[in-house]
């Protein structure tokens, strides 16, 4: 019978010729060839490990957007409050958030600059100065991130606040950094100036995929039926373009979070936002949504 990885849940089915399973599935264990070999140190995968599983590892990454951060988030419900005073109470308990994140940079941003000084004056307390140094760096990036995010909130959700409980640097493998890179140097001159610029991003999706855009990058869908490799029924194909050929990020951070439930967000929930650093290159604007638009040549 079939089931599905425990850890990344593609379904186990012992000598399926599917992309998307793996035919090394049951009655050898409860897990794909790739994650036994990434997190059980299998040996046997060069060897045994089903093609599936290889190509999907061998599967190449997009390279114009690179994960930064992950900031974890709860929904507050300000519905449940009855009074008007209550809800204007927590719009300006938001706004000393911000503010005192602001603050908090500043702050940070003397502390680093003053450790750094000091790192440079005395050869012996040099170690003990960087140390300092790299925490004030990491701390100031934490609360740049958060700043980023809470000015990203568009008010998707009408009466939905959001607390940020952790902000976590995340550190991808340094060659989506280089193709990030190679990918901005190849762009055309004649682009306008904002499809050059860097900007910040964000993409919700299930908690438990993080580590994988951590360690590969954002990748497009592998949708059978998109690959017309599966019979065709009606499904979110892309609102604005064919998510095989792209993927989904977003300047407003609430805008994403329909998709980590495939549900509008609700008080109590919690999950996490992926920051991404973005350069777009050529845009094309959509008037109105345009599900699997095909991407345009140049």
């Amino acid at each position: 019978g079939m089931e599905k990885c425990a850890y990344c849940s593609i379904i186990l089915n012992p000598g399926s010729t599917s992309p998307q399973e793996c035919a090394d599935g049951p009655p050898c264990g409860h897990y794909c060839c790739n994650c036994r070999k990434d997190r059980h140190g299998w040996t046997g995968y060069d060897q045994y490990g089903c093609a599936q599983c290889k190509n999907r590892a061998k599967a190449p990454a997009l390279a114009a957007a690179v994960p930064v951060a992950a900031v974890a988030t709860t929904a507050v419900d300000a519905r449940a409050k009855a009074l008007l005073a209550e809800e204007q109470r927590l719009r300006a308990e938001e706004e000393q958030r911000r503010r005192d994140a602001e603050a908090k940079v500043l702050e940070l941003q003397r502390q680093l600059a003053k450790a750094q000084l000091e790192a440079g004056k005395h050869q012996a307390e040099a170690k003990a100065a960087k140390a300092t140094a790299e925490q004030a760096a990491s701390e100031v990036e934490k609360v740049q991130a958060e700043k980023l995010f809470r000015e990203s909130i568009a008010s998707t959700y009408p009466g939905l606040f959001y607390e940020v409980v952790s902000v976590r640097k995340l550190n991808p493998d340094p060659a989506l950094a280089d193709a990030h890179q190679r990918f901005c140097a190849s762009l055309p001159q004649d682009l306008k100036p904002q499809e050059r610029a860097v900007r910040y991003v964000f993409h919700t999706c299930q908690p438990e995929v993080v580590g994988a855009i951590e360690r590969q990058g954002m990748r497009p869908s592998l949708c059978d039926m998109c690959m017309l490799r599966a019979p065709w029924r009606d499904h979110d194909q892309g609102f604005f373009g064919d998510h095989t050929k792209g993927v989904y990020v977003s300047k407003h951070a609430d805008y994403t979070f329909h998709y980590q439930r495939g549900r509008e967000p609700r008080a109590g929930d919690e999950g996490e936002v992926v920051m991404l650093l973005l350069v777009t290159g050529r845009t094309k604007y959509f008037p109105s949504r345009d599900d699997g638009a095909q991407p345009t040549p140049g």
